[in-house]
């Protein structure tokens, strides 16, 4: 049985806000997605491909993807970006390469385990922690 596949809850975070600011994020968006809790849904969806479902009370976010294989995404803070997941044992490493010039290119670690999955959002010198609880 695959540990990736499964409903999560976030529970813990750490300079969210500083995450959201880099990459520049107004204030009063940074303030609404600081106390939302979003929860996570990973589904293997079959033949290689995956979805990840994020969700606030604000928006809901769908990517579907395989390993490896670029994919076109509009972020939930409206950034254009290439998208790149691969995996390494119980981590999925997340590339978002930013399409237009000054906007910000960030790295996602998501590391799973019988709990959760401990994730990293990396923007330059920012580095936000946050723990999903699997529900």
């Amino acid at each position: 049985m695959s540990i990736f596949p499964g409903k999560y809850k976030r529970t813990q975070e750490e300079k969210y806000e500083d995450f959201l600011s880099k990459l520049g994020v107004g204030f009063m968006v940074r303030k609404a997605a600081t106390v939302s809790a979003p929860s996570m849904e990973i589904v293997d969806l079959g033949g290689g491909k995956w979805k990840i479902i994020t969700a606030t009370k604000l928006k809901t976010m769908e990517l579907v993807f395989e390993f490896g294989k670029p994919v076109e995404e509009t972020t939930a803070d409206g950034r254009e970006v290439s998208t790149v997941i691969t995996q390494e044992g119980n981590t999925w490493n997340t590339e978002q390469k930013a399409k237009k010039a000054g906007q910000k290119d960030v790295k996602v670690i998501r590391e799973f385990s019988d709990k959760g999955i401990a994730v990293q959002m990396i923007c330059e010198d920012v580095v936000s922690k946050q723990f999903f609880e699997r529900s």
